[in-house]
């Protein structure tokens, strides 16, 4: 069970545009992005897609690992 699943997320492109005002926040799921990232048929898979789900993931890793714990590799 995850510890948090919803977040918020900047659209593209606008969440690169820093000399404008931010744009409007949207909700995002850690379940959605990897129940998409483990279950969508191949045919219906883009890269692009796959990377920005994969960055919802990675990034609540990083955010939400226990501060100051160093975790084993295994090597």
């Amino acid at each position: 069970m995850l510890r948090e699943d919803y977040f918020y997320s900047l659209p593209a492109p606008g969440l690169y545009d820093v000399s404008s005002d931010p744009p409007e926040a949207t909700i995002g799921q850690l379940t959605e992005s990897w129940d998409n990232l483990t279950t969508a048929p191949a045919a219906d898979r883009t890269l692009n897609w796959e990377l920005v789900w994969l960055g919802d993931v990675l990034r609540a890793i990083g955010h939400l690992l226990p501060e100051g714990k160093q975790h084993s590799t295994g090597r």
